[in-house]
Parts: C-alpha cells; sequence; structure tokens
C-alpha cells in the first residue's frame, strides 16, 4: 500500500509542476494504466481481513483430497465389483460338485448294501436247507450202522453201493457247506468294509456340509464387511 502512495505522489508534481494545468490524454493513460495494476499487485499479494494463508490452503486441500477420495472410492467400487462374484460364484460351484459327488456315491453304496443284504438272506436259507439235508443223511447211515465219522468206514470190504452213495453225498454236502461257509464270511467281510465305507462316506459328508456353512458364513461375513467399508468410504 505504501508503494502505491508513494508512486501516486511522484507521478502527480510532475503534472502539476510543467503546466499547472491537469496532465494530457497520453499522460492520464500512463497514470490510470499504473495504478490498477499496484492495486491488483496489492490486492493479490495482500491477504484479506479476517483470512490467513492457512484459510486459503484449507479451501484448497479439501477439494483436492476430496477429488482424490473420489477416485479411491470409484477404484474401489470397481475392485470390489470385478472380486466379490467371481470368489463367491467359484466356492458355491466347488461345494456344489462336491455335494454332488458325496450324493452320488452314498447312493452307490446303500444300493450295494441292500444288495448284499439280500445275498445274504439267501444264503443263510440255503444254509438251513444243507443242514437239514445233512441230519436227514447221518440220520440214514445211522439207522444202518454206519458212522459217517469213522475212518474205518473206506476200509470196510462189505459195503454196498447204497453206503458209497449215502458217503459220497455226504462228502459233496461238507464241501458245499464248507464253500458256503467260506463264501458266507468273505459276504460278512465285505458288507461290514461296505458297512465301514458308508460310515466314513456319512462323516465325510457331515464334515463337508460344515466346512459348506462354515464357507457360507465367511462369505457372509467378508460380504458384511465390503458394505461396511463401502459406507465408510461413502461417508
Amino acid at each position: 500500500m505504501t508503494s502505491v502512495i508513494k508512486t501516486v505522489y511522484t507521478l502527480q508534481p510532475s503534472c502539476v509542476l510543467s503546466s499547472g494545468l491537469p496532465a494530457d490524454a497520453q499522460t492520464r493513460a500512463t497514470f490510470k494504466s499504473q495504478l490498477p495494476v499496484k492495486s491488483k499487485e496489492v490486492d493479490v499479494s495482500r491477504p484479506h481481513s479476517g483470512a490467513s494463508e492457512t484459510d486459503v490452503t484449507k479451501i484448497i486441500k479439501p477439494r483436492r483430497e476430496n477429488g482424490q477420495l473420489k477416485a479411491t472410492d470409484t477404484s474401489r467400487r470397481n475392485l470390489r465389483k470385478s472380486y466379490k462374484p467371481l470368489s463367491k460364484q467359484k466356492s458355491e460351484e466347488e461345494l456344489k460338485d462336491k455335494n454332488q459327488l458325496l450324493e452320488a456315491v452314498n447312493k452307490q453304496l446303500h444300493q450295494k448294501l441292500i444288495e448284499t443284504q439280500g445275498e445274504l438272506k439267501d444264503l443263510t436259507q440255503k444254509v438251513e436247507l444243507l443242514e437239514k439235508f445233512q441230519d436227514n443223511c447221518l440220520a440214514i447211515l445211522e439207522s444202518k450202522g454206519l458212522n459217517p465219522g469213522n475212518e474205518t468206514l473206506a476200509s470196510q470190504q462189505d459195503s454196498t453201493a447204497d453206503h458209497m452213495d449215502s458217503m459220497l453225498l455226504l462228502q459233496t454236502l461238507q464241501d458245499e457247506l464248507k464253500l458256503f461257509n467260506e463264501t458266507a464270511k468273505k459276504q460278512m467281510e465285505e458288507l461290514q468294509a461296505l458297512k465301514v465305507k458308508l460310515k466314513m462316506k456319512e462323516e465325510e459328508r457331515a464334515q463337508f456340509l460344515e466346512q459348506q456353512t462354515l464357507c457360507s458364513s465367511q462369505v457372509n461375513d467378508f460380504t458384511t464387511a465390503l458394505e461396511e467399508m463401502e459406507q465408510l468410504l461413502e461417508i
């Protein structure tokens, strides 16, 4: 402001002393062109009353920060939109495929168990029939005075055709019974193995369902956290 006053004082005497009249048009134009420049410099360099430089920077800085926040918010939204559906859809598809596979294996094991139980029932009935037939044969042999458990029967010279037929029939029945017992034993072992496998599959299915529930809960928590972050960013 002092520089402006000095300029005015230095210019004004030269005009008055030269002729005692107002300055010509050129001098006035020069004088007028100089005054706004000085006043503009004073207005720009001098802060307004009641406002400081920190206030000006505070006004400019939030605008820049708001622009940066909007850009960051937009990039985060784009990232969330491109990431969230892919991860969620992938986990749901994997869980669905595993669930379908376990259900198919469970159905196969259940069908095999039913078939094995039916075969075991048939074999048990055959064993009962063979035991009854064996008892009848032993009763016939005993009625004729023969003992199938005695080893001397093979060396008897007075054996008859009926005795030989009975011994052959008894041996055949014993072989068949032995074979049946072995078959039944194997069937029982296979049945037990199937039961163990079925139990393991059921446990795996239960664990899978627990993992599926946990995964769904985590996905929901993740979604909720993202929504909360979006709300905070919007604020």
